[in-house]
């Protein structure tokens, strides 16, 4: 395999890397700072017999755009980008 299409194939797995980080912050809940523990709303019955909302904090990882998933994803496109460069000396143009 020749040097430029592997360059190539690898900025394109970066790339595809950079979007599958992105996506996997979407899902995880698209919090703008990385989370270690989540606020949760139950309600609860006292012992008077009375319906009340109590808060209670519950362990569950949560990526941050801010602190994880972006600079992955930036380190990502930043190897690709490095890829395309190097790999356009090898690439001959024939008219």
């Amino acid at each position: 395999m020749k040097r430029s299409t592997l360059l190539i194939l690898t900025s394109l797995l970066a790339i595809a890397g950079s979007l599958a980080t992105l996506l996997w912050w979407a899902a995880s809940g698209a919090a703008w700072f990385t989370l270690q523990k989540v606020l949760t709303t139950q309600t609860v019955v006292d012992e008077f017999g009375d319906k009340v909302d109590k808060e209670i904090w519950i362990d569950k990882f949560v990526p941050g755009l801010l602190d994880l998933a972006g600079p992955i994803a930036g380190a990502l496109l930043v190897v690709a980008a490095i890829g395309f460069w190097f790999s356009r000396k090898d690439l001959k143009y024939t008219k």
